[in-house]
């Protein structure tokens, strides 16, 4: 293994917290879990060469797995939402799962669901407790563009749970 690889495998077992949870918030089962934790290492590595150390590695390893999780889902749009609708139809939570997970816990989850690709990563961001200037480095857009956005989304999801209530 020469020093390169070394040195990403190491950045990467270090912040592969990260990879795990855009994992879990863009995926629903294990098997698109696996593909794409595995598309992220693999563009992660690609891109590797990019990284410069102008900002923090997990920042970076932030961007590169939302990109790539984004576009992941692009590519399987159709078969995602066909599945989706299938899904939803024959496994509705029951409602002692319901109770389980926590009734607020599912209505934001399934509020969150509804949101548009580049919403679900701003309120993901979000919740990870990063700053609007972290938000705003990792998605490439201005401090005011991130609060803007953010408290349209928090609104948009408001709505939503009412909206399933």
């Amino acid at each position: 293994m020469n020093p390169k690889q070394a040195h990403f495998l190491e950045l990467t077992e270090n912040n592969q917290g990260i990879i795990h949870k855009i994992c879990l918030f863009y995926t629903d089962d294990t098997d698109s879990y696996n593909d794409l934790y595995q598309e992220i290492i693999l563009q992660s590595w690609i891109s590797f060469s990019s990284f410069k150390g102008k900002s923090k590695y997990s920042t970076w390893l932030y961007k590169v797995a939302l990109n790539t999780a984004i576009t992941s889902l692009k590519k399987t749009k159709k078969d995602r939402e066909l599945q989706a609708q299938y899904k939803q139809q024959e496994s509705e939570p029951s409602a002692q799962e319901r109770i389980i997970r926590g009734e607020q816990f599912e209505d934001m989850r399934i509020a969150i669901s509804k949101l548009n690709q580049s919403e679900k990563a701003l309120i993901f961001l979000y919740l990870e407790e990063k700053s609007y200037k972290e938000i705003a480095n990792i998605l490439g857009i201005s401090i005011s563009l991130t609060g803007v956005k953010l408290n349209r989304i928090k609104t948009k999801l408001k709505l939503l749970m009412e909206d399933d209530r």
